[in-house]
């Protein structure tokens, strides 16, 4: 938000002013933000293996391997802008953004020190599902609910973080004009 003070009409030699504080909104978004990139989430499903049990019924299980299991990272293009292309405010964002991006794919909240990892959903929360399902189906709907919980509590652990990557995209995008409000 930013607020302009002062305007001036001029009716051909008389001259009106007005001092008025206006509130001028430079996003769309509710929260006032500019621009966000989107988390990384797990994405996919793991092998699911049929056998049989000892009886000769049929049953269902968690294969080995990750299956089409993958971790989603959001790349420069998956920056979503909540202020118009031709903003003066576009460049500041698209730098902070970026830093956002950075920090999700090779920095410190990356896969590499363990955030959203494919190894980490099987050891938390996939191992511990039974390995004698006797319906496909209820497996999977078990391993989405799984899925959706392991997603759901990295960005849970993620905000209680994103004052450390907020600061650190701040400081880019304070290098670019025009200035933050404050």
């Amino acid at each position: 938000m930013g607020v302009l003070n002062c305007f001036e009409l001029d009716f051909g030699g008389k001259k009106l002013s007005l001092e008025k504080d206006w509130t001028v909104k430079i996003t769309n978004h509710s929260k006032g933000w500019l621009g966000h990139t989107p988390r990384p989430e797990i994405v996919g499903m793991p092998e699911i293996e049929e056998y049989e049990d000892d009886n000769g019924n049929t049953k269902y299980r968690i294969g080995q391997g990750n299956g089409t299991l993958t971790r989603k990272t959001s790349s420069n293009s998956d920056i979503v802008y909540h202020i118009h292309a031709n903003s003066q405010w576009r460049e500041k964002t698209r730098v902070h953004e970026e830093i956002h991006v950075e920090q999700w794919s090779t920095g410190d909240w990356s896969e590499a020190n363990g955030w959203f990892t494919v190894a980490e959903l099987f050891e938390d929360y996939l191992d511990e599902i039974d390995n004698d399902y006797g319906d496909k189906d209820a497996l999977v709907e078990v391993v989405i609910e799984k899925i959706r919980l392991y997603n759901r509590f990295e960005n849970l652990d993620a905000d209680a973080e994103s004052h450390l990557r907020e600061a650190e995209a701040y400081a880019a995008g304070a290098a670019e004009d025009p200035p933050y409000f404050n």
